[in-house]
């Protein structure tokens, strides 16, 4: 890996936009460093800083330097794999001990193959559409909350005015406290679209605020003229697809209950006797599993409880046999 690559890297993580295969490749470099034998616990502040000085220091050295074997080395707190923050402390087994600031919290890609419903760490609600990706990195929830969006989704924040919220898309960042909105920023398209529906949220690039957005407006930029459009509009109209495929007209308890399975991707089993039980209901697109699944078992008299890895149904059913 050369300078600028590394460089390149290092401030990616610093912003917290490091994809899972740069977190790797990080991992690899600094596992491969000459770690000096008296090194201290590093700062996780600091940490990215320290790295890049490092790596310049050690560019910089004529000589080859000699190599300390890495078996000495136990890496304590925040290990840098896949998803996990690169906060690395070390320490020899003879003595160093990990930083009590160490955290442990993984960063997140959650990719949507479907509409996706996504709860975040802080209780906040997100929507994915189809084919959209949302990253946070693992300092998410500390002094603020940032999440980085490609494709189209919806938020629904929950309120903490000492934290604000704010999504990165391109060149644009969305702040809020609490409210819901909709982004709609795709990579390969040239328009970056906000849409509210409750609250306010105000969007900006890096020199000045383009919009402070309240209910039924939305916001159009454009990235090649970097101009902005402002207008009024039925929010509820914009954010509909948030409902795609959750309303049910006598269709099957088994086939509701496979649906919720794959917007929460998560396995959802059921008593046989319920399956073709004929089930009229309809959902918000914004309810945890839990409430989706408190709703839908209310409209047969049935019951759920969490178990290893998914959820279960219990009932009677209805009598009702597969023709």
């Amino acid at each position: 890996m050369n300078e600028h690559e590394l460089s390149r890297l290092l401030e990616k993580y610093r912003a917290g936009t490091c994809t899972d295969d740069e977190l790797r490749a990080l991992s690899g470099w600094y596992n491969e460093l000459d770690l000096p034998a008296d090194a201290a616990p590093i700062d996780e502040k600091g940490l990215a800083n320290e790295m890049l000085t490092d790596f310049r220091q050690r560019i910089d050295m004529p000589s080859t330097p000699k190599r300390v074997s890495l078996r000495r080395y136990i890496p304590v707190a925040a290990a840098l794999l896949a998803g996990i923050t690169l906060a690395i402390v070390l320490f020899r087994h003879t003595g160093f001990k990990p930083s009590a600031d160490a955290t442990a919290q993984h960063a997140q890609v959650v990719k949507a193959a479907h509409n996706r419903f996504v709860q975040l760490p802080d209780g906040s609600r997100v929507i994915l559409k189809a084919g959209s990706r949302l990253n946070y990195g693992a300092s998410f929830n500390l002094k603020t909350r940032e999440v980085t969006l490609a494709g189209e989704a919806y938020f629904d924040i929950s309120h903490d005015k000492s934290r604000p919220f704010i999504i990165r898309t391109g060149a644009l960042s969305t702040r809020v406290l609490g409210t819901a909105f909709s982004i709609r920023a795709y990579p390969e398209q040239a328009k970056i679209t906000v849409t509210v529906t409750r609250g306010k949220v105000r969007v900006e690039d890096k020199t000045r605020v383009l919009a402070v957005l309240t209910p039924d407006k939305q916001m159009v930029y454009s990235s090649k003229s970097a101009s902005v459009l402002s207008q009024n509009i039925d929010a509820t109209d914009e954010v509909k697809w948030v409902k795609q495929n959750l309303s049910f007209d006598n269709d099957g308890f088994g086939a509701i209950a496979d649906r919720l399975a794959e917007r929460f991707e998560t396995p959802v089993e059921f008593d046989p006797a319920l399956r073709n039980c004929p089930t009229t209901i309809a959902f918000s697109g914004n309810e945890t599993i839990e409430e989706a699944l408190h709703v839908l078992c209310l409209t047969r008299g049935a019951s759920f409880k969490k178990q290893k890895g998914g959820y279960y149904i219990s009932g009677e059913g209805c009598g009702v046999t597969a023709k």
